[in-house]
């Protein structure tokens, strides 16, 4: 999905979504669809209610593919109410019109906690790639071989008019999702049949052995008193504070050093062929 604008104050009147991040563990899955067109879009082309998803690395970050890149978003906190019932210290969705949160059944506290040292690892090799192109969806979308051809004319077309220019792609967000599963637990199916992660869209996990967690995603108590400090302290103490600061320097670093690396393979090419030109001369 397109990278999400930030979220006005108004829109918390108005009934923005949130994520209770104590209620939230590693391994978790995020499906949501956001309030633009282009969210709108894949939802309808992939056959579902949503158009992205998010992998829940810690209760302070999320891991996910948008077009800022691939890697992680600190989930800042936005909130922190103090009701009857207790304290909830809630993360923003921006522009967020629908969200679930999907959980594993009978997962432990302390495999989640292990699971998140196994997935900050794995997904190591992805932290820093660029968003795809578009037509590197097109193994996901519905609709068998012709559904599949028609997905990738289509979005051919919208690479072409967004004049979409990839250096380092990483995979499409419900790929990375499907993929760590795969490479950390392997005993741990997500599917009753095997899928390729690249044919895997957010949608799936909706005929997963994935569970909606209640509670997760919810709306701001309006009438609750805001803990400022604490919300403070917290944000404070996170490494980073956006996800241009989490993954935009991370991607601008790899870009910069692939292509200086094709720079360099260019030149040596060049050197090459200079090399045999002096050779072909002299003889």
């Amino acid at each position: 999905m397109k990278r999400r604008p930030e979220q006005t104050v108004s829109e918390v009147s108005r009934g923005a979504l949130f994520l209770d991040v104590d209620l939230i563990q590693p391994g978790d899955v995020v499906l949501e669809r956001g309030t633009g067109t282009d969210s709108a879009w894949i939802a309808r082309a992939t056959g579902g209610p949503f158009s992205h998803a998010a992998l829940v690395v810690d209760r302070g970050f999320l891991f996910e593919s948008d077009d800022e890149g691939v890697g992680y978003t600190p989930l800042t906190l936005e909130r922190v109410e103090r009701r009857a019932t207790g304290r909830r210290r809630l993360s923003r969705l921006p522009h967020v019109r629908e969200a679930v949160v999907l959980r594993f059944p009978r997962l432990t506290d302390k495999r989640a906690r292990d699971l998140g040292d196994d997935l900050v690892e794995a997904l190591g090799p992805l932290d820093g790639k660029e968003y795809p192109a578009w037509s590197a969806l097109a193994g996901a979308t519905p609709g068998g071989w012709l559904g599949k051809q028609l997905g990738r004319v289509v979005l051919s077309i919208a690479d072409w008019y967004e004049n979409t220019q990839v250096v380092v792609p990483g995979p499409f967000c419900s790929e990375v999702v499907a993929g760590v599963f795969a490479d950390v637990m392997p005993r741990r199916r997500l599917f009753d049949k095997p899928r390729d992660p690249t044919r895997v869209n957010p949608n799936s996990f909706l005929e997963s052995r994935l569970r909606p967690v209640a509670g997760a995603v919810c709306t701001a108590d309006l009438g609750a008193i805001l803990d400022k400090v604490h919300a403070k302290e917290y944000n404070d103490a996170l490494l980073y504070k956006s996800r241009k600061q989490a993954t935009g320097m991370m991607v601008g670093f790899r870009v910069a050093a692939k292509k200086a690396d094709l720079s360099l393979g260019r030149i040596k090419k060049v050197l090459q062929s200079f090399r045999k030109r002096r050779r072909v001369r002299r003889s």
